[in-house]
């Protein structure tokens, strides 16, 4: 298993740290970062800020951005976290728990799979939701573990 540090990581923040814990079987300094989005919109809660999710005209507003990022970087492979970012490679038919953890290849050739956003399965009420989409989590992102040291072979 691999690991790594937030420091040798491509971007920084919540997922980066998360990304870079420990128990996760991914190693992030090689591999590029992005939002499928580019927004913060949030709703305030007392002294909390909650995110709301981006509305269908900011998410197509973001697309060429995504693409560009896309033709440059030129990944192997992608691996979306949540359910925005996988509706915003797969389209808005795709469901999290019917869809997740399995590789789809873009209209572009390059394979694609989506799991749980960290920061999602946080916010999940019941203690037994979180322990599953935290370990569907850490398996699909072995899996993409994986996949990445076979395409390197």
């Amino acid at each position: 298993m691999k690991t790594s540090h937030a420091a040798s990581c491509p971007s920084i923040g919540f997922i980066t740290l998360i990304l870079a814990y420990p128990g996760f079987p991914f190693h992030c300094s090689p591999n590029p970062v992005t939002n499928t989005v580019k927004h913060f919109k949030f709703e305030p809660r007392g002294k909390a800020r909650l995110h709301k999710r981006a509305n269908a005209a900011e998410q197509t507003a973001c697309r060429p951005w995504l693409a560009a990022e896309l033709a440059r970087v030129k990944p192997k492979r992608i691996v979306a976290l949540g359910l925005m970012a996988a509706q915003t490679l797969f389209g808005n038919a795709f469901r999290m728990h019917r869809d997740r953890g399995r590789w789809h290849r873009l209209a572009n050739g390059v394979m694609a799979m989506a799991t749980w956003h960290p920061a999602g399965i946080l916010r999940l009420r019941e203690a037994t939701s979180h322990d599953r989409a935290f370990n569907e989590l850490v398996a699909d992102l072995g899996h993409a573990a994986r996949a990445a040291d076979i395409d390197e072979a």
